[in-house]
């Protein structure tokens, strides 16, 4: 029995080629459609070709059919994800679903889809075989294979709705409020830095000025504005304690939070900025304690040598207080500002999501 084997190629870009209902808020890799249809016609002395011309007019429209059902049915799915994504958005995602989890489902979904379409070309083109086949000897012993290949979709959140994926529904007001509460505390912590080195300076000027002077009263004299220039700089490390204490606080909120937010993108990213700042800070509170003792300990000698303005060895040991006081303040100092880098960085980081 003679047979032969007429073939019909269908080929498309895309599955999808109209992508202007979706593509603001995603972006979708090309879908290419494949398609061979082969129809098989037989005869006991010969068999039935058909041209290419007669395989499109006769077959084509009946798979353009269903791949065009496919094209609606996947299309219908995208613009349903997209308009979650751009309500998504709008809201700023505040208690939403994670946006990557549902383009992730949609597109194994589509896939799926997409996989059965070789199945449903084939079913239908032989069914009109067979209803053909009855007006048409030719096709009276004809069977149609169907080989199809759909490109696998993939599926990404657009760059204009990109930052959406990144708060993936945390609430990202809160953590901008500490954010910006960190960086008040941090701003003022900058200022005072400007000022600490000249209330150092008056400190050490004071007591050196007292300790040259051998005439009684002016050493008096020396000695209060010494303990003057004290209680300022005192006053200074208390507020900076203050101020580092703040910033500790907000640091340990969201490393809190951070833990809470398993769905932001960059949450582990900030949690470790945070930790890290508060680490700087509980460092620098010890120094700034340390510092502050050690001032403490220089106001009750200024007190004492208000008394005993001539000795000789309470100058002493009120200059070496002196000196190990300022030199600890300088270390601090250099040390806050590495923690002023770490502020900036995880401010930058947080407000950048908002």
């Amino acid at each position: 029995m003679a047979t032969i084997d007429n073939k019909l190629e269908i080929k498309k870009t895309s599955l999808v080629p109209d992508q202007s209902a979706f593509n603001d808020v995603l972006k979708l890799g090309a879908m290419p459609v494949d398609v061979t249809i082969t129809v098989t016609t037989k005869g006991v002395v010969s068999a039935k070709k058909f041209s290419t011309e007669e395989m499109k007019k006769h077959f084509a429209p009946t798979a353009e059919k269903i791949i065009a059902n496919y094209e609606k049915i996947i299309s219908e799915e995208l613009e349903k994800l997209a308009g979650t994504i751009r309500a998504l958005k709008k809201s700023g995602g505040n208690g939403a679903a994670d946006p990557e989890k549902m383009v992730a489902e949609t597109t194994l979904s589509v896939n799926n889809a997409v996989a059965s379409l070789q199945a449903a070309i084939n079913t239908a083109i032989n069914t009109q075989v067979k209803t053909e086949a009855q007006r048409d000897m030719n096709l009276k012993e004809a069977r149609a294979v169907t080989a199809a290949k759909v490109g696998k979709i993939t599926i990404a959140i657009a760059a204009s709705a990109a930052k959406l994926v990144a708060t993936a529904g945390a609430d990202i007001a809160a953590y901008v409020k500490i954010a910006n509460e960190l960086k008040s505390a941090f701003d003022e912590l900058r200022q005072q830095l400007k000022g600490e080195k000249v209330l150092a300076t008056d400190v050490v000027t004071k007591i050196i000025a007292a300790q040259n002077t051998t005439e009684p009263d002016k050493r008096k004299h020396f000695l209060d504005d010494a303990e003057t220039a004290r209680k300022k700089y005192r006053n200074h490390l208390a507020k900076y304690l203050s101020q580092l204490n703040s910033i500790g606080s907000n640091a340990d909120a969201l490393t809190k939070a951070m833990r809470e937010a398993k769905s932001l993108k960059k949450g582990v990213e900030i949690g470790a900025q945070a930790m890290g700042v508060k680490r700087e800070c509980t460092a620098l509170q010890a120094k700034y304690d340390a510092g502050t003792k050690n001032l403490d300990e220089m106001g009750a000698q200024i007190v004492q040598l208000g008394g005993k303005i001539d000795d000789r060895t309470g100058f002493e040991k009120l200059i070496a207080l002196n000196k190990e006081g300022i030199v600890a303040a300088v270390k601090a100092a250099a040390d806050a500002a590495s923690l002023t880098k770490g502020c900036e960085a995880l401010i930058k980081t947080i407000i950048a999501l908002a």
